[in-house]
């Protein structure tokens, strides 16, 4: 590939099927590109008909269109002529711009460049997620999502990854295109700092709420009747009307919606004394899925409960310290749990000690150097 000038910044344009209102991971990557002057444009699908969303704005540099096509995420093959707008307004934006770089997010970003693209401009891939774990999850389904993955893999510059289920057999042709991008904290969105006093014991959770009902209603039961614990959900997705639902048979939880996770973090895990990283326990990718809440208490010294059948994760907990992963599915064990976290402060310190001490492990602003080989950055 021949290098532009020097003074002429390459053009990226990154196709993302929300609403970027925004999407952390997404626009981590893209301040990183623009640092490297690049120039980075975000073509989203806003699905809400009364979207207070601006069309086009310029947030820290980046060049956000919003596409506002009505439609309802994970609604399944009920999105599908949406997506097809989607994809259609995106063809016609792309048939007068011409990128030097397209950068796919997930698995419908990569539809979306397939019967968008306007020229042979690299393609790379932003894997989010296993894609092979999507419900409803069927063998055919399960056939289905790794053909499509090891399709746009292989026909990718890069593809970057999260999981590690990726580096198993089913990929081995395109171990090539795989480069890791972990979806570490960045320290200038999150930072370590004191917990904030309360008369409380609070139980956070702050990310989208999606597929975790069973988890929640859990919990929810676990603190029940214990008048000196608050849980606190932040966060938007699918769940959230239930969620709402739920919270009104409970005095002590409260469901605040959507945050602006590139402003908020610091401030909602100073107020939470530990966190509630509870999970479906039937996905193939338990064994090496490490979410970004994982991460997010680490560096911020905030210990967690887990869903123990998440293996990687969970094993990173019992050796390093970091709090109690356990059956988030039993209410007895989620009891228990926030009994010895709240009870005994020598635990909770040390949990919280261990974490500090090993953040430096998950560091974003070392991760995401690897966009420098995906970009050709010298």
């Amino acid at each position: 590939m021949k290098e532009n000038s020097k003074n002429t910044k390459k053009k990226v344009v990154m196709l993302l099927t929300n609403a970027f209102d925004p999407d952390v991971r997404v626009y981590k990557e893209a301040v990183y590109l623009i640092s490297k002057r690049m120039d980075v444009t975000i073509l989203c699908w806003d699905r809400y008909h009364a979207s207070s969303l601006p069309k086009k704005e310029k947030i820290d540099g980046i060049k956000v269109i919003r596409f506002n096509i009505e439609s309802v995420a994970g609604s399944g093959a009920k999105q599908i002529p949406a997506f097809l707008k989607y994809i259609s307004c995106c063809r016609k934006w792309l048939k007068k711009h011409k990128p030097d770089f397209y950068h796919c997010n997930d698995i419908d970003g990569t539809i979306t460049w397939y019967l968008s693209k306007s020229n042979r401009a690299p393609m790379v891939f932003d894997m989010h997620e296993f894609y092979e774990d999507y419900e409803p999850k069927t063998s055919l389904s399960v056939f289905i999502y790794r053909l499509m993955t090891g399709f746009f893999i292989k026909r990718s510059f890069y593809s970057l990854y999260e999981n590690n289920l990726y580096l198993k057999d089913n990929y081995r042709s395109v171990y090539d295109k795989l480069v890791p991008l972990k979806n570490y904290p960045d320290t200038n969105l999150v930072q370590c700092v004191p917990k904030t006093e309360s008369e409380v014991f609070r139980i956070g959770y702050h990310g989208a709420v999606r597929g975790q009902i069973k988890e929640f209603a859990t919990l929810f039961e676990a603190v029940k009747g214990m008048p000196d614990v608050r849980v606190n959900v932040h966060g938007g997705g699918p769940d959230l009307e239930e969620l709402k639902e739920l919270e009104k048979n409970y005095e002590n939880v409260t469901i605040h919606g959507p945050f602006d996770g590139t402003k908020e973090l610091t401030n909602l895990y100073a107020n939470s004394d530990i966190v509630f990283a509870g999970y479906t326990q039937v996905s193939k990718s338990c064994e090496c899925d490490e979410m970004v809440k994982f991460f997010e208490c680490i560096v911020t010294g905030t210990p967690m409960i887990l869903t123990n059948t998440y293996k990687l994760m969970a094993k990173q907990i019992d050796e390093g310290g970091f709090g109690i992963a356990c059956d988030t599915d039993s209410i007895e064990e989620v009891k228990k749990a926030i009994f010895k976290l709240k009870t005994d402060r020598a635990f909770w310190k040390k949990c919280a000690d261990n974490e500090k001490k090993a953040a430096y492990k998950y560091e974003w602003n070392n991760a995401v150097k690897i966009l420098d080989k995906v970009y050709e950055i010298s």
